[in-house]
């Protein structure tokens, strides 16, 4: 909470976010992902002297659900008209799509996905977002504790276990 907000300057947010996204999360969830994965691509691409498409074809294929031959020579620019006019589970719709390696090579790299997931989750935190990424889903939170939990058992606790929560983290997902 900055000065303004500590200090009743400025109202702080006293609600949380379930069916709707604002346009202030929006705009620092569209930062994280032009910082950790677009400029990525797009600097990978530069240096490797060819267009880096994995991640924008996926897009195009899963999320505006158009056939590949129709994608456009820069798809960044839809990309980011659909984040920010689009419904707000489009939102989460899309941030699953480049959240998961089989989406984005970026995302194959366990670092890069950690501090992804993380900063999304700080952003979420920050916005009074009720959601956070769990197991590669966008899940509803109820309490930070519980997400914790789940968490800590997950990637800790015995296959056939960890195999059961994540069985049930997709179904509650869907």
């Amino acid at each position: 909470m900055l000065f303004s907000e500590r200090n009743n300057y400025k109202k702080a947010r006293d609600s949380i976010q379930i069916e709707s996204i604002d346009k202030l999360a929006r705009n620092r969830l569209w930062s994280i992902y032009y910082e950790q994965v677009f400029k990525y691509e797009w600097e990978q691409s530069i240096a490797k002297q060819v267009h880096s498409d994995f991640l924008y074809s996926n897009i195009w294929k899963e999320f505006f659900k158009e056939s590949i031959d129709k994608i456009p020579s820069h798809p960044l620019e839809l990309v980011r008209d659909a984040h920010f006019s689009g419904k707000w589970h489009e939102v989460f719709d899309l941030l699953e799509i480049i959240a998961d390696p089989k989406y984005s090579i970026l995302m194959m790299h366990h670092a890069t996905k950690y501090k992804f997931i993380e900063s999304v989750n700080q952003c979420f935190e920050k916005e009074c977002v009720g959601y956070r990424i769990q197991s590669g889903k966008v899940v509803q939170i109820t309490d930070v504790s519980e997400l914790e939990e789940i968490d800590s058992a997950i990637n800790s606790g015995e296959s056939t276990i960890k195999t059961h929560l994540q069985t049930a983290l997709q179904l509650l997902s869907n």
